[in-house]
């Protein structure tokens, strides 16, 4: 029972201290997590009651009978349509409730499930555009009742279930919400033993609640008008109805369109229903969040809450420290998963007692399950999701054994197109998680679903909302029970003992109980009468004889014998926990007994006693035995134990820690429980004092016991308070500083060295840190009062502060000046740097150390200068390395003028100019001119670019002579390379001239039609001509011909 003790700092903390609670529900043990329909569960605890009447025992949505009552133990039969969650025990009287920290499984004996074994939906309309369903028994008939809620109606939809084991049927009851409602959830509320309805309004920060008023034996169902809560955000999602502090009053939390998630705290007490009006809250760093799960992952009795968000990646848990005088949650742990979440369930699907997660993906279009590792209970593990491909927008998850082998399923709705639903069959064993998947048939778009059991089977069946049909539709499950027999060994028994057989109970199957393969009954009986000997089998028929599974055999052997008396045993009185507990019987001489019990206890001796050492909660409950005379046994009695388990107690404190300052005290205390004593311990010696709280000033060991009536005791874990002597903060401080230079600030305070210190500094400009000490610089300059506020971690009200001034001076900024218009550097030049506002000193990164420095090289500079008060101020200068410009000279023509012509010279590349030499141009500085030389000239053209870079290039223009220039009045063509050919120096001016030698004789030794190349050697017709003279005439348009004569010498 005890409960580790958590002291954590920042966590969420909310709720009233309540002074007294009468004696909740506790449950201390179930003694089994899953079972099939009519098995007896037995339920351990305390706040029970002797009398059925008072008490209500939940199984999920369904009430189940009570066959047994006591104040510490409750034996309870498993209703049909129990649906999976916790066990939870309503005490009417109270008006308080307790849950199992585990949930239960309703079962029904099968093996693989078959998907062509789930009828076609039976649908029941309802409002259009249904978003959410419930599953509750409304009118406490035995039957599992459907709420719906709707985006379109401001109606929920009840549909009462009127229905028989052969017809499945509804009857409409709306329920007027006054306004268009998302998700829903029903649960008792009010701790009134009647199921209550709690909705999210639609696009709204508004919660509904409405509270059943029905009658018992009323089969309509009447609700209360509603209640209207406010909600922190928009469109409450998700709404649960859950203990999260163990006071006996259950919460509601839900989730909405921020990152926050609202806990109504249930404030009720002497049976009035109360609750907050306004939501405490928990914050995820981000939102929205759709899903939200709630379960005990280390069955303290105080459950987590998992979130999940929509838009955003990532899981969400929050450790739950509450007492049951406040709700704490520890602060939130970021479970890393990429996605997008539309819903969440903590579940344990390995078996291995810790809580996995599985949550519907709506990007990918699958189901995710995170095994759960058990590495921390604080801090929790889980393994890479296992991903499971499921059809478009899953949605809805829903919990339970679809295929009757006692390990839950998990069903997911979907919005897909298809119409479809997913049963994923749960074949996991501990540390491996095993899901095989199969498609059912929806009728529509289902956005949500749940699983129970609707026509009184035992087999839970889809329950499914349509989103787009506005149908409520049935899926009946018929799989098939393979029944199991009790006894499951040989037997022997005397002839005439009223004995039978008994096989896995299931309305509505046909049990064919054979004797040696012979029929011998065929009905709904799940027993036969055991009276001859042989081998008995069942075999169970349901589905239209579509299941029939045989059960293995069991002998029975008959032997002649005279049955003793039925022996009489009487229950003994409640007994504390860890002690022994001895059960009598009447004695028999010769006989032996025949024991069997909780915890599979099964033991056969000689003694009519049977002592159980060291009782608890798990070996409580009812106890068998049989005498064996001579050979043949009685018939059997019982009688049943019952362990007194207190409430459960924790020390708290109004402070996040128990430790305090020297001079100061602190309340200690522990739930108050009407009709019990407490006793504290300090250093273990007992105070003089039965209350239930103690202020306390000294440093010591307290423990807090509790005492029933009985003489049971529970004592807390201890804990510990230390005292400490207060802090005296203190720094020191020069009187002055550089702004941006760093400064050191550090602690000379006065502490406890037992204490952790925490220390936080405020630098007088909205900015600080914490540390003993701490650098910071000052960005600029002024006056500041700097603080030191010195406390003890999770020690309230132990704390100190010191201030003190501060100035902060700063040089001016740095002010320079270049030899140069630009910062950068030609090849080859150099510029010199110099500071023109006045420092004491320079530190140039050339080394220099005067006001200036030179640079010939590009490349970043710096300078550090300081003033007079110490302070300096940095400059980078950057030089950078600037280009020599690129130059080009065209002439226009291009290949030379004839004297007395101009050709037009282009330079490019440059921003300045000059042409060299000067005369004979029309312009010497920009960047095209006019050159008009009498002869070829070589012209040199400077210029500078923008960077202000120089450089040259130098052009040659030809000048070619004139027709009037004389030509060559002889040429000697012998082959010495010497004048081998009549060569003009002006032939360009006679291109568009004929060319006509003649010899004396008049004839024509050589001619061209247009324009001459200098190529005539003397010959005609390749054959040298003879010396002599000959005479040339050029033929030239619009002009006279040119003529002369030319000489041949060889």
């Amino acid at each position: 029972m005890n409960r580790r003790l958590l002291l954590l700092l920042g966590i969420s903390f909310f709720g009233l201290v309540i002074p007294a609670f009468g004696q909740r529900p506790i449950i201390s043990y179930i003694d089994k997590t899953t079972g099939s329909i009519n098995e007896i569960l037995t339920i351990s605890g305390a706040g029970f009651s002797d009398d059925a009447e008072e008490l209500a025992v939940y199984f999920g949505g369904a009430q189940a009978e009570i066959v047994f009552a006591s104040p510490f133990l409750i034996e309870a039969k498993i209703p049909n349509n129990a649906t999976w969650g916790p066990i939870q025990v309503v005490n009417l009287e109270s008006g308080q409730s307790g849950i199992s920290t585990q949930p239960f499984t309703l079962s029904f004996g099968g093996d693989d499930f078959d998907p062509t074994f789930i009828n076609s939906a039976v649908n029941f309309r309802s409002f259009s555009a249904i978003y959410d369903l419930c599953t509750c028994d409304f009118n406490s008939d035995g039957k599992l009742d459907v709420a719906s809620s709707h985006q379109v109606s401001i109606n929920i939809d009840v549909l009462i279930n009127q229905g028989t084991l052969e017809n499945i049927d509804f009857e409409r009851q709306p329920l007027e919400a006054g306004a268009t409602t998302t998700n829903i959830t029903c649960g008792d509320l009010n701790n009134d033993g009647k199921p209550d309805i709690v909705a999210g309004r639609n696009g709204e920060p508004e919660l509904f609640v409405f509270l059943n008023e029905t009658p018992e034996g009323s089969f309509d169902v009447s609700f209360a008008p509603r209640i209207l809560l406010s909600t922190s955000g928009q469109t409450p999602r998700r709404p649960l109805i859950k203990d999260l502090n163990q006071d006996g009053q259950p919460e509601i939390i839900l989730t909405n369109e921020t990152n926050e998630i609202d806990i109504f705290q249930n404030l009720s007490s002497d049976g009035n229903f109360d609750i907050a009006e306004t939501p405490s809250t928990l914050r995820t760093p981000i939102g929205p969040k759709a899903g939200l799960s709630i379960a005990d992952f280390n069955q303290d009795g105080f459950p987590e809450i998992v979130v999940a968000g929509f838009v955003d990646d990532n899981i969400f848990i929050f450790n739950n420290i509450s007492n049951p005088q406040s709700i704490r949650f520890a602060p939130v742990q970021v479970i890393t998963v990429p996605g997008k979440f539309s819903n969440v369930m903590a579940i344990d699907l390995d078996e291995d007692d810790y809580i996995d997660l599985a949550v519907t993906e709506v990007g990918d279009g699958e189901l995710l399950v995170l095994r759960n590792t058990g590495a921390s209970e604080e801090d929790h593990e889980f393994e890479s999701p296992l991903a499971i491909n499921l059809s478009t927008f899953p949605w809805g998850i829903s919990a339970a054994d679809m295929n009757g082998d006692g390990q839950v399923d998990l069903s997911v709705a979907t919005l897909d197109p298809n119409q479809r639903i997913h049963v994923l069959t749960n074949f996991s064993e501990e540390g491996t998680i095993t899901l095989e998947n199969d498609i059912i048939r929806a009728n529509g778009l289902s956005r949500n679903l749940k699983q129970g059991d609707i026509n009184g089977d035992g087999k839970p069946d889809l329950i499914v909302a349509s989103l787009s049909t506005g149908n409520i539709s049935i899926l009946q499950n018929e799989n098939c029970l393979v029944p199991d027999l009790a006894p499951s060994e040989t037997i022997t028994i005397c002839e005439g003992l009223d004995f039978k057989i008994s096989a896995t109970e299931s309305p509505g199957t046909i049990f064919r109980w054979a004797l040696e393969g012979s029929t011998i009954q065929e009905d709904t009986l799940p027993s036969v009468q055991v009276d001859t000997e042989g081998e008995y089998t069942v075999t169970a028929i349901s589905n239209g004889g579509l299941c029939a599974n045989s059960s293995p055999g069991v002998v029975q052997l008959i032997k002649q014998g005279t049955i003793p008396a039925p022996p009489s045993i009487t229950s003994p009185e409640p007994a504390c926990i860890g002690e022994d507990v001895t059960l009598s019987a009447t004695p028999i001489a010769g006989a032996q007994y025949v024991w069997t019990g909780p915890q599979g206890l099964q033991d056969t001796l000689d003694s009519p006693e049977i002592t159980i050492e060291d009782f608890n909660a798990e070996v409580a409950g009812r106890y068998f035995v049989e005498v064996i005379f001579e050979g043949c046994q009685s018939g059997t009695v019982s009688a049943v134990t019952q362990v007194v388990n207190l409430p459960f107690i924790e020390i708290f404190n109004d402070r996040a820690s128990p430790n305090l300052c020297d001079g100061d005290s602190i309340l200690l205390q522990v739930t108050n429980y009407p009709g019990y004593d407490y006793q504290w311990y300090r250093n273990d010696q007992p105070l003089v004092t039965d209350r239930t709280r103690i202020f306390v000033r000294n440093e010591a060991l307290f423990e807090a016991e509790i005492i029933d009536p009985l003489g049971c005791t529970f004592l807390t874990d201890p804990i510990g308070v230390q005292v400490f002597s207060p802090p005296i903060a203190n720094f020191q401080l020069i009187d002055a500083t550089c702004a941006g230079e760093e400064i050191r600030f550090r602690s000379s305070s006065t502490i406890d060295s037992d204490a952790t210190t925490e220390y936080v500094w405020n630098f007088g400009n909205s900015e600080g840190g914490d540390g003993d000490s701490i650098d910071y610089v000052y960005p600029g300059r002024g006056d500041f009062i700097v603080s030191l506020f010195v406390n003890y971690e999770g020690v309230e009200n132990c704390e100190d502060t010191r201030t003190r001034p501060l100035g902060v001076t700063s040089a001016p900024e740095i002010e320079f000046s270049n030899s140069t218009d630009t910062l950068g550097l030609c090849p080859g030049d150099s510029l010199t740097l110099t500071i023109t506002n006045s420092f004491r000193t320079y530190r140039w990164s050339t080394g220099s150390d005067q006001v200036f420095t030179s640079i010939s090289n590009p490349g970043t500079y710096s300078v550090i200068a300081e003033n007079l008060l110490g302070c300096t101020d940095t400059i980078s200068i950057q030089i950078d390395s600037l280009p020599l410009p690129t130059l080009t000279v065209t002439a226009d023509p291009i290949a030379g003028i004839v004297r007395g012509d101009s050709a037009l010279l282009t330079a490019e590349g440059g921003a300045f100019y000059l042409w060299e030499p000067d005369t004979s141009l029309s312009n010497d500085t920009t960047s095209s001119v006019w050159a008009f030389p009498q002869s070829s000239t070589e012209y040199i053209l400077s210029a500078i670019n923008e960077y202000g870079c120089f450089g040259s290039v130098n052009y040659f223009l030809e000048v070619f002579p004139t027709r009037e220039d004389p030509l060559p009045a002889a040429f000697s063509p012998n082959g010495d390379g010497i004048d081998d050919t009549w060569t003009l120096v002006n032939n360009l001016a006679f291109s568009d001239c004929k060319l006509v030698i003649l010899n004396r004789n008049g004839s024509t030794v050589y001619s061209t039609e247009s324009g001459y190349e200098n190529t005539w050697d003397g010959t005609y017709q390749n054959n040298p001509l003879p010396e002599g003279v000959y005479y040339y005439i050029f033929e030239c348009p619009d002009t006279e011909p040119y003529t002369g004569s030319i000489t041949i010498v060889r």
